[in-house]
C-alpha cells in the first residue's frame, strides 16, 4: 500500500512511519524539509502548506494521513491562535484540493491534531492538581492559575530549591493524583500509551535582575514548552539564558563520582516555575 503523509516528523507521526514501514507499506512524506531521521527508503516532496502539495507526492496514494500543523505547545496569543487554525484550516483545504485532482484518487483522506480522549471529567483533573500544587508548596510561595491548564508559582528562593520543588510536585502528579479513586479510566489511558496519563511538566527559570514582570514569565515559558516536549519532566533555563537542563541530568551531575555538584546558587529574587498538565 502507498502511503502519504503530512507531519511525519511529530509525536505521532514519526511512529506511524515507523509501523508502517514495519508492515512493508511504501511511504511518501510530505513538509517543509526532510528529517535526517527519516529512512532512505522513505520518498519526500517539500510542502510548506501554503499552497498545494506536488501532485506526484500524491499519485498512486492509496491513502494520505495529514497530521501536519502549527504546534499548539506554544503561549496561545491572538497570533499564535491564528497560525494554529490557519495551519489546520487552509492546510487541510489544500491537501483536499490536490487529492480531488488525483485519478484515482486516494481512498482513505484521515486527517487528525491534538486529539485526545479521556471520558468528560470536566476540572475534575485540573483541580485535583491545584490542591496537590497548595500542599506542597511553602509558606510565601505565590501560585497563580494562568491560563487554560497552566500554573505560575513565583518562589522567593533560589534556583536550587526551585527545581527540587519543581521535581517534588512533579512526582507528586505521578503518585498521588493519578492514584485517586475515579482515575481508573485516566491511567488506563496511561498504562496503555506506555507513560503517565494526566502527567505535570514544569519549566523553572531564574528571574533574578528580571524587572519586567512579562519577560519573567516568557522566561519560565521557554523552560516549561521544553518540559511538554518530552511530557512528565522539569526543565530549568541554563544560567546563559539559551540552553535547557532536564531534572534527570541535574540528578546526574550530582551523582557520587560524577565530578561536580550542582550548584545552589546564590539567593534571588524569585525564581518561577510553570506547570501545565499534559493530559
Amino acid at each position: 500500500m502507498n502511503v502519504t503523509i503530512t507531519g511525519a516528523t511529530g509525536f505521532l507521526g514519526s511512529r506511524l512511519v515507523e509501523e508502517l514501514l514495519a508492515a512493508g507499506q511504501r511511504v511518501h512524506v510530505l513538509g517543509r524539509r526532510r528529517s535526517t531521521q527519516l529512512p532512505a527508503s522513505v520518498a519526500f516532496s517539500t510542502w510548506d502548506a501554503a499552497s498545494e502539495p506536488p501532485a506526484e507526492s500524491l499519485a498512486g496514494a492509496h491513502a494520505v494521513i495529514h497530521l501536519a500543523g502549527e504546534p499548539v505547545a506554544q503561549r496561545w496569543t491572538p497570533a499564535a491562535k491564528a497560525r494554529i487554525r490557519r495551519s489546520r484550516v487552509e492546510g487541510t483545504r489544500l491537501l483536499v484540493n490536490a487529492i480531488s485532482r488525483q485519478s484515482p484518487r486516494p481512498a482513505v483522506l484521515a486527517c487528525a491534531s491534538a486529539i485526545g480522549i479521556y471520558g468528560s471529567r470536566g476540572d475534575e483533573i485540573l483541580k485535583a492538581t491545584a490542591a496537590m500544587i497548595l500542599d506542597n508548596i511553602r509558606e510565601g510561595d505565590l501560585a497563580v492559575r494562568y491560563g487554560g491548564e497552566e500554573i505560575l508559582i513565583v518562589v522567593p528562593s533560589d534556583m536550587y530549591t526551585s527545581i527540587i520543588l519543581a521535581e517534588r510536585l512533579r512526582f507528586a502528579q505521578e503518585t498521588r493524583v493519578l492514584a485517586r479513586g475515579g482515575m481508573e479510566d485516566v491511567r488506563k489511558v496511561g498504562q496503555e500509551g506506555g507513560e503517565p496519563c494526566a502527567s505535570l511538566s514544569v519549566g523553572v527559570a531564574d528571574i533574578g535582575g528580571v524587572l519586567d514582570l512579562q519577560k519573567a514569565v516568557e522566561k519560565a515559558d521557554r523552560a516549561l514548552y521544553a518540559a511538554k516536549k518530552t511530557r512528565n519532566s522539569v526543565m530549568f533555563v541554563e544560567k546563559d539564558g539559551g540552553a535547557f537542563t532536564s531534572y534527570a541530568e541535574y540528578r546526574r551531575r550530582a551523582a557520587p563520582g560524577a565530578g561536580a555538584t550542582p550548584p545552589r546558587g546564590t539567593p534571588q529574587r524569585s525564581a518561577p516555575g510553570k506547570t501545565g498538565q499534559a493530559p
